[in-house]
Parts: C-alpha cells; structure tokens; sequence
C-alpha cells in the first residue's frame, strides 16, 4: 500500500455538510458525483474501491492538494510522491522547511484518502486503551482454548464454570502492567471477573474480607458465620500439611 502527504480533505455528506473522511460521506455513481462536481465546480469526483454495493464507488470532496515527487505542490493523488510506510512519509513532512506554508496542516493518507496516524501516537493510542479498567482486550482463539484447558473451575470462586458464565480473567491486570501471557490468564465467572475488576488477587481478598466482615456486624447470619469458620478451618489444615 501506498501512502501520501496531503493537506486538510473534506468529503460532501448527503444533506451538504462536510466530513473527514470517505466512509461517512455519500456514496454516489459516477453520474450522481459528476452532476454534483457541474453544479459545485470547486469539488472533485474521488473513486474509492470496491467494497461498496451497486458501485456507487464515488464520493465527492473539496478540492486538495499533494506533496509531488520533486517536493512542490501537486493537485492529483496520481501525481503525488508515494510512500511505502507511514514513517517514511512523515519522517518527509518534518524535513520539509516549509511544508507549513505549502500546504497548511499537513498529514499522511493512503490510497483511499484515509488519514493515518504517526506511528509512535498509534502505539500511545493503543497503550492508552489498554491501560482503562474494563476496556475489553483482544485475545486470539488459539489462547482462549488453552486457558480453557486450564480448569473447569473459577480461579476466583473455585465453583464449577458452566459455559455461559465462563469468562477470562487477567491474574494481573492489564491496568496493572500484565499481559495476554497464557500464564497471566485463567478462566473464572463472569460474575466474578467483573467484581475482581482491575484488583489484584490480594486487594480482592481484602475487599471480599471488609464486605464479610461488615454485613455479619450489621447483619448477623449464623449461615454464613459456620461458612466462614469452615473455611479458615480448611485453611489451615491445608497450609498445614501441604
């Protein structure tokens, strides 16, 4: 894929307004885009691929301009210098003495008018995201299966998962500087993954320990005094002959 350096792009949308890129605009044929560039002569006619139906394959767009081969301004994409990575195409604009005063707010597009971002903000965008608590984060097939294998019981609760609570839970979070390792990953409730939240096993603990401790304070329940004296209990003997 080619890429190149053009200047501020707006597309027309079907009641007039202006957009910035080609997939909000209207999509039109070749007839429709070209009585609209008669009437409008200071827009142009842009094909696009094939991915949309009834070839209505045509936007209209405010006229642009283009960095050409020998560094001067240039009014068609044909014509323009391609790129064959984003870097090498920025890395261009910021050697440009006067690219300001050629072309005003200069960026990267490729062949389908698609602005791109600088690589380096793409990668700040992408940690950012996966630095937000509860952003949902893309784990391959291949990963899923084998987390599966793992247990067939909660790694948070230690019941048994039944397939439409089944979830995948991060031990440390991404938010917390973990990762899609199969090691840092381990199937649990739904239900439970979304009370664990982004804590660690220890503050989940600690908050499942002030909830207990609270409710049996203000609302006491021999149930669920018995189950908590069991399972110090188990505890205990486990640590004990383990």
């Amino acid at each position: 894929m080619a890429f190149y350096i053009a200047n501020k792009i707006d597309f027309i949308r079907g009641n007039g307004d202006l957009v910035n890129t080609p997939d909000s605009a209207r999509h039109m044929k070749d007839t429709e885009a070209s009585n609209y560039v008669s009437i409008h002569p200071d827009h142009e006619v842009m094909k696009l691929g094939r991915r949309y139906k009834k070839n209505k394959n045509f936007v209209v767009s405010t006229k642009k301009q283009f960095i050409g081969k020998d560094c001067t301004v240039v009014n068609n994409m044909g014509d323009a210098r391609p790129f064959a990575t984003i870097d090498a195409a920025y890395s261009y604009i910021d050697n440009i003495p006067n690219v300001k005063e050629l072309l005003g707010e200069a960026f990267v597009i490729d062949n389908r008018y698609r602005r791109m971002r600088r690589p380096e903000e793409q990668r700040q965008r992408q940690e950012y995201l996966q630095s937000r608590p509860g952003q949902r984060i893309f784990i391959d097939n291949p990963t899923r299966d084998a987390v599966r294998k793992k247990s067939q019981y909660c790694a948070i609760c230690g019941k048994p998962i039944a397939d439409e609570e089944y979830s995948i839970d991060h031990t440390i979070p991404i938010s917390r500087g973990g990762n899609n390792s199969l090691e840092n990953l381990r199937p649990v409730h739904k239900r439970c993954n979304m009370i664990k939240d982004n804590m660690l096993d220890n503050e989940l603990s600690q908050h499942a320990t002030d909830i207990a401790c609270f409710n049996l304070f203000n609302n006491p329940s021999a149930e669920l005094q018995n189950k908590l004296i069991r399972a110090l209990v188990r505890g205990v003997i486990r640590e004990q002959y383990n």
